[in-house]
């Protein structure tokens, strides 16, 4: 199984990157508005990467998994956003960012406290492995 970064732009509206998968196979896209040498640029490729190993684990499931139970989508999104919240040296007001996104992006039907209060918990079993 192969993944692979290319400088695209996503097919998700509103999206500045994204996992595509066909069997073996992954590309992660990646807008081309985001300068290469950023950490933003890494902090994106690190949490879609996250979505690549939660693919290979379950195989086809996955993107099955993911559109139909919510729990799932949000699961697997607060571990790929504490991913990116890693990669970008921990900056507090990220945790804020991301639980907007959660609320908003994702069609969980949560709070913006539900999503922040997850990312913290995921957070902290982070610090204790």
């Amino acid at each position: 199984m192969g993944v692979k970064v290319v400088r695209k732009t996503p097919k998700g509206w509103g999206r500045v990157a994204e996992l595509r998968t066909f069997l073996w196979m992954g590309e992660i896209r990646v807008d081309s508005h985001i300068p290469l040498s950023s950490l933003r640029y890494e902090a994106l490729v690190a949490h879609e990467m996250k979505h690549w190993e939660q693919y290979k684990k379950s195989y086809w499931l996955h993107p099955l998994r993911y559109k139909m139970s919510k729990r799932y989508r949000f699961q697997v999104e607060v571990e790929a956003y504490i991913v990116q919240f890693k990669v970008m040296k921990g900056v507090p007001e990220l945790l804020n960012e991301y639980a907007s996104y959660l609320v908003r992006d994702y069609g969980l039907n949560i709070t913006h406290q539900i999503a922040k209060d997850a990312l913290l918990k995921e957070l902290g079993s982070w610090k204790t492995t």
